[in-house]
């Protein structure tokens, strides 16, 4: 697993490759006398293949549950399984934390980004467990004084509401939004302007908060955050372009770094005589359980790696080294922050399990099952998701590059071309003859062009490179291709 790939058929690991979705129907032939058929990842509205949430690394009676809850909402179970996640980080917060080594500990703080379109089911997958954290909120916070209370669960991002929730709850704050602005601005407009002041509360970290009526600094900030959005306008937001570079903006105060990623596709019909109903009461017991466990920042639960579960973690580091050579733009970002959410999804997995196992006492060490699972969790679900959402809003220059050639293409309809057509007409003089290949070889690997053979001149002049043109390219324009 030291290379982050197919660790066996049966946990298949996401390679670093790109990979090649199905076209769409109207795409037209798959194979088009021997070409192979083209990557539609490289069209501006291809969103790509997504995998769906991987139910099996959840432990039963959650698996039972979010499956019940999803097919009773008609929704996509990721939904389900994310807001389950963000559930156990809002109830413990900076109250437990898990140990990698003497000097590094990770709170279990999440920031989760559900994507979806009106009607893809993300408010009725949200509604039981919002639901739930309510019902815990008010038997844990009801009469409490200042500073007791387990959790907060909050709606509302003005920074007077959170600056008051975590004096009342200081081990942890739920920010709970369905629908921001098209800024992601999780807080109100004053605080949305310099993000950078509060991004510390990824880590439960210090920050500053100034209302309208005073500013007050906390020490500690364990603020977990769901919110759900439509794609446009996360795309605007993490993707916009910025008229004076021609550039889409950098990730410049690593919001986009930090944020978890679901983008799941509708689910298949299921009739309603099929549909079960969830055991919400057992959920709820369950949940009780994980905020009376944790304890408070300044005495957290320790959740420590056993030795298997250090192996696991020593393994998938190597590898996340490996990858992070090799990634640019909002994906290395996003990569960066790959150990830290491991951690903390091995923790939130850990207390899931524990709640389930019917053991008592205290929950202590993580296992190496329970690694794994955190494991491909990240790597067979969240990072191709993160793919997803970055590969739309904010490609490399190798990507942008490559896709404004195809569309060059769609509109010139040339048979073939060399590296200077590629180079002066397609990308304007803006990439020099090395840079130019690079693209060629990403749009031969694409199967949009192939090397066209050739045949030395009686001259004996060294002849031209050329390639062909895909002709399922040229068969339709741009409008019927997408």
């Amino acid at each position: 697993m030291s290379d982050l790939e197919s660790a066996s058929d049966d946990h298949p690991r996401y390679r670093s490759a790109p990979v090649h979705p199905p076209p769409a129907p109207d795409a037209g032939p798959r194979i088009v006398s021997g070409w192979p058929e083209i990557d539609t990842a490289l069209f501006d509205d291809g969103r790509g293949v997504a995998p769906a949430f991987p139910l099996e690394l959840l432990p039963q009676p959650w698996r039972g549950w979010v499956a019940d809850t999803a097919a009773g909402a008609g929704a996509p179970s990721a939904y389900v399984a994310q807001a389950l996640l963000a559930a156990v980080a809002g109830l413990s917060g900076a109250g437990a934390v898990v140990r990698l080594a003497p000097a590094w500990t990770e709170p279990l703080v999440l920031w989760q980004a559900l994507v979806g379109r009106p009607s893809s089911g993300k408010s009725p997958a949200l509604a039981p467990v919002r639901a739930l954290l309510a019902t815990l909120q008010e038997e844990f916070g009801g009469g409490g004084d200042a500073g007791t209370k387990p959790f907060f669960l909050l709606a509302d991002g003005a920074a007077e509401t959170l600056a008051d929730a975590l004096t009342a709850a200081p081990r942890g704050v739920m920010l709970w939004r369905d629908e921001p602005s098209g800024r992601l601005a999780f807080l109100d407009d004053s605080m949305a302007k310099d993000r950078s002041r509060w991004l510390e509360a990824w880590q439960a970290g210090p920050v500053v908060l100034q209302g309208a009526r005073h500013v007050s600094r906390h020490e500690r900030c364990p603020m977990s955050v769901l919110i759900s959005i439509r794609p446009d306008r996360l795309l605007a937001a993490l993707g916009k372009d910025d008229p004076r570079k021609g550039n889409p903006r950098h990730d410049e105060d690593g919001l986009a770094a930090r944020l978890l990623y679901g983008w799941p596709d509708p689910p298949a019909f299921r009739p309603i005589a099929e549909r079960r109903a969830a055991r919400n009461d057992q959920a709820l017991d369950l949940l009780r359980s994980i905020g009376r466990v944790a304890r408070s920042p300044a005495d957290p639960l320790v959740l420590a790696l056993d030795a298997a579960a250090a192996k696991a973690f020593d393994a998938f580091l190597a590898g996340l080294h490996g990858l992070l050579q090799r990634a640019e733009g909002l994906e290395a970002d996003w990569l960066g922050k790959g150990s830290g959410t491991v951690a903390r999804l091995a923790g939130v997995l850990a207390l899931l399990a524990w709640t389930g196992s019917g053991t008592g006492g205290a929950p202590g060490m993580i296992g190496g099952e329970v690694m794994e699972a955190a494991i491909s969790l990240w790597l067979d679900f969240l990072r191709p998701h993160a793919r997803l959402v970055f590969d739309r809003a904010g490609p490399t220059d190798g990507e942008r590059q490559t896709r404004r050639v195809v569309r060059w293409l769609q509109q010139r309809r040339p048979t073939e071309v060399s590296r200077e057509d590629v180079r002066r007409h397609a990308l304007g003089r803006t990439v020099n003859a090395a840079r130019a290949e690079g693209v060629i070889a990403r749009l031969c690997g694409a199967g949009v062009l192939r090397h066209k053979p050739c045949f030395v001149s009686a001259s004996g002049g060294r002849p031209a490179q050329r390639w062909e043109v895909h002709p399922a390219l040229l068969a339709a324009d741009a409008g019927d291709r997408r």
